[in-house]
């Protein structure tokens, strides 16, 4: 009877672990269906966005093709031309696809301030940032660089009120506790830049706490920058043995990417020497 048992009990938890093999595999098949299926909607999804880009773009820069109705006259059209026109079609020809009206919008903005045409770039910035907040979040990467984006303009442009507001925001966001990212240090150092030019005591805070964030990620051309932030405002603050220490670290990191675009090792050196 004990070894009928027994092997009652061996059959019972044979059963039970071919079972539990079977579920683990039923799991495993459904998983991967699940991950293959995301795959194919991700690709549908770049494909349909690509398309749409290529589309919206062809439908801007053909105003300036020889096969126009007028060719000198469409041949004679201005960037600044084919720029309003990309901005009047973004809402219609990207209408479908939010996140390539995203990213077009934070490049005709990036364009539009490069023609030094701010009123014309603050717009489209405020897009391209209402655009990443609903695809990705408040305090998604995205929308921390399209919120930094938006700082520029408004620096730019002078708009004291938004930029209180923005700036509110930037804190709120940057208070919450967050894996280190270029997206989030280029916000704090906005946000370090503008305390300092409203001769804020926290300025010196978001600065430091840029160099640490440019640390943690651990590029030497971004602790570069993040150090020639905090000398910058330490010699505004005629804080010299600060801001020589920081400007020489400066130095010292953007030597070590030489030919890096982005940052002005003669500015600093400039401070450095006076």
């Amino acid at each position: 009877a004990d070894a009928e048992r027994t092997q009652a009990r061996q059959a019972a938890q044979a059963a039970r672990a071919e079972t539990q093999r079977a579920e683990d595999a039923a799991r495993q098949a459904a998983r991967a269906a699940d991950a293959e299926r995301l795959a194919a909607q991700l690709a549908r999804e770049q494909s349909a966005r690509a398309s749409a880009v290529q589309r919206y773009l062809v439908g801007i820069f053909s105003q300036s093709s020889v096969r126009q109705a007028d060719p000198k006259k469409a041949q004679s059209v201005t960037a600044r031309e084919l720029l309003d026109l990309g901005a009047q079609r973004l809402d219609t020809d990207l209408a479908e696809h939010p996140a390539a009206r995203h990213e077009m919008a934070a490049t005709l903005s990036e364009l539009y301030s490069g023609l030094g045409l701010g009123e014309r770039a603050v717009p489209l910035a405020k897009t391209a940032l209402g655009l990443a907040e609903k695809l990705h979040g408040r305090a998604s990467p995205q929308a921390m660089a399209a919120m930094a984006r938006l700082f520029t303009e408004l620096q730019q442009s002078g708009k004291q009120m938004e930029l209180e507001q923005i700036a509110r925001d930037a804190e709120q966001i940057l208070q919450r506790p967050s894996r280190p990212s270029p997206e989030r240090l280029r916000l704090m150092r906005s946000l370090a830049t503008y305390a300092a030019d409203r001769d804020r005591a926290d300025a010196v805070d978001w600065s430091e706490l840029a160099l640490l964030e440019a640390r943690k990620i651990g590029d030497p051309i971004r602790i570069a920058e993040a150090e020639g932030v905090v000398g910058r405002i330490a010699e505004r603050r005629s804080e010299w043995a600060k801001a020589e220490k920081h400007l020489a670290q400066a130095v010292a990191q953007a030597e070590k990417v030489r030919g890096v675009v982005g940052f002005d090792l003669t500015i600093v050196r400039a401070l450095l020497a006076n």
